[in-house]
C-alpha cells in the first residue's frame, strides 16, 4: 500500500510525519501502524490492468493511461474498482481507484482458482500452431497485447530474461576445482586433455561474463532512456550471495527521478559498497535505495567490476529479468500446473492433475479449478495473467489469486519517494 497510494495520499494521513532535514528519514513503525488502522481496503477480481504496461514502460510509469481508459468503461468495471476509506478528523474520505497498486516483489508461486474452468489455458491445447507464433511474435516485437483472452494468456507466460539454461555442471566443477588447488603452479590438471579441459571451462566461463555485462549494459542505459520500466539481478544458482537488485526508471512507483534498490542486504555488503565509494539511503536494515542517476551508475559499475569477483565468486552471472528485450536475452516461458477439483462431503476436496482430459465439468457437479504458476515470477507475469482472468472469467463467478513471495523481495515495495528531497531536480 505504501508504494503506490503515497503520491495521490498526504503523508500526514498516512502518518508518515515530517521528512528529516536530510531527506531521507521515515518513521516507518509509525507509517505501517498508521497504515494498517486507518487504510482499509476492499478488492475483488478486477483492477490489474495496466500494471504490466508500467512494467515495460508503455506510459509514465504509474498506470495512469489504462487507468483513464478503464474510467471510460461500463459500470460493472467501477462498481468493483477498490475503494478506500480513510478515517480522518471526524469525516471520512473515500477514493475509487481502478488499479490495483503494483507488487515489485518476486513471486515463486501464484495460484489461481475459480467455480468455473479458465478457457483461455483449456483453450490453448486446441489452438493452433499459428496462434502460437502469433502470441510470441507480438510479445518479441513489444506489440500491445491481444484482446483474445488466448492470445493475451499465452503472451502472459513470456517474459525475458539471461542467461536462458544454467552453466553446464562440468564447467562449474572445473572452475572450483582450479579455484581451491592452490598456488597457480599447481592449478594445471597433470594430463594435456585435463589442462585443455580446463582451459575450455574458464573460456566459456569468460565469454558467458562478457555477454552478461553486455547484457547489463544494454538494460541500465534502456532505463535511463525511459525504454525499459524497471528489471532485476538475481543471485545465481549456489550463490551465497542472496540480495537483490531492482533497477527503476523515472516515474516507477512514482518516484522522481531513475532509481535502484538492493534488497536483502547485509552489513557486510553495506560496508563494502560504501567502500566503493558508492551513496545510498539504508531506509531498512536490508534495504539499500539508490537515487538518481549518479547514485544507480555506481550501483551499475560495482555490479559491473564485481559480480563474479567478489561477489557470486566461481559461480555461474546473476540472472536479469526484464519486461523488454535486451541485447543476449532469451524468452522464457513458464509452464503452468493445472488441476480440476470436485467437492465432496463436508467441504473436502479432491484432486487430481490434469492434461485436456476432464477440464470443463458443469458447475453444478461443485467443482472448482485451479491453475498454478511456479518459478521466479516477476511483477509483469503475475499481473498480466490476473489481467487475462479478470476477463475470462468477469462473468463467470471471478477468481481468486494466492501468491508465494521471494523472501529476498518483500522490501521492494517501501516506496523511498517518500523520502526525497522536495527541492532536488
Amino acid at each position: 500500500l505504501l508504494s503506490s497510494l503515497s503520491l495521490s495520499l498526504s503523508q500526514d494521513g498516512l502518518g508518515l510525519g515530517a521528512k528529516k532535514p536530510g531527506g531521507l528519514g521515515l518513521n516507518l513503525k509509525g507509517a505501517i501502524q498508521a497504515a494498517e488502522e486507518s487504510l482499509l481496503v476492499r478488492q475483488q477480481s478486477g483492477g490489474f490492468a495496466g500494471a504490466s504496461d508500467a512494467a515495460a514502460g508503455d506510459d509514465d510509469g504509474d498506470g495512469s493511461r489504462a487507468s483513464k481508459r478503464r474510467r471510460g468503461g461500463d459500470g460493472a468495471t467501477g462498481d468493483k474498482a477498490r475503494a478506500l476509506v480513510m478515517p480522518g478528523d471526524g469525516s471520512e474520505r473515500v477514493e475509487r481507484a481502478h488499479l490495483l497498486p503494483m507488487d515489485w516483489s518476486l513471486k515463486t508461486k501464484a495460484v489461481f482458482t475459480s467455480d468455473a474452468p479458465f478457457e483461455p489455458f483449456t483453450n490453448s491445447f486446441a489452438a493452433s500452431p499459428e496462434t502460437f507464433h502469433q502470441a510470441l511474435r507480438s510479445f518479441t516485437g513489444g506489440n500491445r497485447r491481444s484482446r483474445d483472452a488466448t492470445q493475451m494468456y499465452l503472451q502472459s507466460l513470456f517474459s525475458w530474461t539471461f542467461p536462458l539454461d544454467p552453466l553446464p555442471k562440468k564447467v562449474k566443477m572445473l572452475k572450483v576445482l582450479a579455484s581451491t588447488n592452490g598456488p597457480e603452479d599447481e592449478l594445471k590438471p597433470p594430463t594435456l586433455e585435463g589442462r585443455r579441459e580446463l582451459e575450455e571451462a574458464t573460456r566459456q566461463h569468460e565469454a558467458r561474463y562478457a555477454k552478461w555485462r553486455e547484457a547489463l549494459r544494454d538494460l541500465v542505459y534502456a532505463t535511463y532512456g525511459g525504454l525499459c520500466g524497471c528489471f532485476y539481478v538475481l543471485p545465481p544458482e549456489g550463490s551465497s550471495d542472496a540480495w537483490v537488485a531492482m533497477f527503476a526508471q523515472k516515474n516507477v512507483q512514482g518516484r522522481r527521478k531513475v532509481s535502484a534498490s538492493v534488497s536483502n542486504a547485509n552489513d557486510g555488503l553495506c560496508a563494502f559498497l560504501k567502500g566503493y565509494g558508492l551513496e545510498f539511503a539504508r531506509p531498512l536494515a536490508s534495504l539499500l535505495y539508490f537515487s538518481g542517476r549518479e547514485e544507480v551508475h555506481g550501483l551499475y559499475d560495482f555490479l559491473l567490476n564485481e559480480a563474479g569477483r567478489t561477489y557470486h565468486k566461481q559461480c555461474d552471472t546473476p540472472i536479469l529479468l526484464a519486461p523488454v528485450p535486451f541485447a543476449g536475452a532469451s524468452v522464457k516461458c513458464f509452464k503452468p500446473d493445472y488441476r480440476n477439483y470436485r467437492q465432496i462431503k463436508r467441504g473436502k476436496k479432491t484432486g487430481k492433475k490434469t492434461g485436456l482430459e476432464g477440464l470443463v465439468g458443469s458447475e453444478e457437479d461443485g467443482n472448482f479449478h485451479h491453475l498454478e504458476v511456479c518459478g521466479v515470477l516477476p511483477p509483469w507475469t503475475v499481473s498480466r495473467l490476473a489481467e487475462t482472468f479478470r476477463k475470462s472469467q468477469q462473468d463467470r463467478g471471478g477468481f481468486e489469486a494466492s501468491f508465494e513471495v521471494d523472501k529476498r523481495t518483500k522490501h521492494l515495495n517501501l516506496n523511498v519517494v517518500l523520502l526525497e528531497e522536495e527541492d532536488d531536480e
